[in-house]
């Protein structure tokens, strides 16, 4: 299991009803869409506010970052609150896979102020993984748009 050190109380509330049952954390994030479908600007005005800065400067600014926001809140695909449900509930459970066998290299980048998933989870991983390179990047927030450039001239092919 990946240590969980949830500062937002949204993420302490789905992560206890996720150890319970996917289906009523899958039934929670699916009045979630509900809500930032019929209330696009709202909803997103409101996740904004929980981010790290970075990460909210991006959403409240008018620009292709929030444009983009607003339209996954207004046309979302139809397993997003499934997929939602299933990320916490793997946050909460032991996960299947060894990370510890991976033989496969991987790159992992991470803000030091992400809100959304703290730091220790990739630290964590990186730690596990013999084949992982962490990537740390200070005052990063949990989107890193700004560290695009970087992350793609990471890349290897294998």
């Amino acid at each position: 299991m990946v240590p969980r050190d949830p500062s937002l109380p949204p993420d302490r509330l789905v992560g206890r009803v996720a150890r319970r049952s996917e289906a009523c954390t899958y039934l929670l994030f699916s009045v979630v869409l509900h809500q930032a479908r019929t209330h696009s600007e709202r909803t997103l005005d409101r996740f904004a506010s929980l981010l790290a800065e970075s990460d909210s400067r991006l959403l409240r600014e008018a620009g292709p970052v929030r444009t983009a926001f607003l339209d996954d809140f207004r046309h979302p695909s139809p397993t997003a609150a499934r997929a939602a449900a299933r990320d916490f509930w793997l946050f909460e459970h032991r996960w299947d896979v060894d990370l510890a066998k991976m033989t496969v290299p991987c790159d992992i980048w991470h803000g030091t102020t992400d809100r959304n998933v703290p730091v220790a989870h990739a630290r964590l991983i990186a730690h596990v993984c013999p084949t992982a390179r962490l990537h740390v990047v200070e005052n990063g927030g949990h989107m890193l748009l700004g560290e695009s450039e970087k992350i793609l001239a990471s890349l290897r092919l294998v």
